[in-house]
């Protein structure tokens, strides 16, 4: 009987993260599951945590829980400093790949002086990168991690 594999993401902006981000996410479980045959590996199913603020702590300790799970890669946060260095960290320490997104606007302010890039995707992209990293480790697991600062 084949098992289900899980993929995870940590959400902290309910009303932001529940429109594009838990689309991208869905869009990329489904295009997982239809382009390979889960019929004997498994289908994949999506985990998500949301964290209630911008906080070193707690991100840890969701970081912990999902990690002990395996994840292939991390992408986010967008707007959180305290969870977006803690993330950074764990993720060097456990050679996890980590991706930061942010949009034009928020590098301009803490960049200022230098030339800004929007890296932030589309949810057709963010859904292509998940499914692209998730084929290229031959994997079903992995972490979209979603934040705003308060």
């Amino acid at each position: 009987m084949p098992h289900a594999k899980k993929d995870t993401a940590i959400l902290d902006d309910p009303m932001e993260c529940s429109r594009g981000e838990r689309l991208a996410i869905t869009l990329a479980k489904e295009g997982i599951n239809r382009a390979s045959n889960r019929s004997t590996t498994g289908k994949l199913e999506v985990d998500i945590f949301e964290l209630l603020r911008d906080s070193e702590y707690e991100t840890g300790e969701t970081m912990c829980q999902i990690l002990s799970k395996g994840v292939v890669a991390v992408l986010g946060p967008s707007f959180s400093p305290a969870s977006n260095s803690i993330i950074s960290n764990i993720c060097g320490e456990k050679e996890v790949p980590y991706v930061k997104v942010a949009p034009e606007d928020i590098l301009k302010a803490q960049f200022p002086r230098f030339t800004t890039l929007d890296l932030r995707p589309t949810n057709t992209d963010v859904s292509m990168a998940v499914a692209g990293l998730l084929t290229f480790f031959n994997s079903t697991s992995a972490c979209l991690v979603c934040a705003s600062a308060d």
